[in-house]
């Protein structure tokens, strides 16, 4: 977390300590996620559904000048490997057209454990001048 700016690092601190429970729906998992953010951070602005560059972030944040911008994209209970594909090519998306930090969001208790390490292993692989944050909330 920077002394002097809002940023992922932040959002993932808020994350870690985020307890959603067993929610069932990825849309029920971005509420919570975007309620709790609120209350971490009450005088951000949380958008969900946010798009940019023909890719919608589940939630999106701007810090302003106390900050950056800052993509969340949330995968609840990731049992296929096309989902985890799909992430994948979400977070090169951001880093690429997005010019934003990003923040991922695993959860959900029927994650398949591999491909929460596979998909971590390769998130954190992507190369960026941003930064990238995994967070494994199975």
């Amino acid at each position: 977390m920077g002394l002097l700016e809002t940023d992922s690092d932040n959002i993932q601190a808020a994350v870690e300590h985020w307890d959603p429970g067993e929610l069932g729906s990825e849309k029920a998992y971005e509420n919570a996620l975007r309620k709790h953010l609120h209350e971490v951070f009450p005088e951000d602005k949380f958008h969900r559904q946010y798009s940019r560059a023909n890719t919608t972030a589940d939630i999106f944040v701007d810090f302003g000048e106390s900050g950056c911008e800052v993509a969340i994209e949330l995968k609840a209970n990731l049992t296929k490997r096309t989902e985890m594909h799909r992430l994948i090519g979400q977070a090169w998306d951001y880093i690429e057209h997005w010019n934003c930090e990003l923040v991922l969001v695993v959860c959900g208790a029927k994650s398949d454990p591999a491909l929460v390490r596979t998909a971590s292993k390769a998130v954190r692989g992507l190369p960026s001048n941003r930064k990238v944050r995994f967070v494994d909330k199975t």
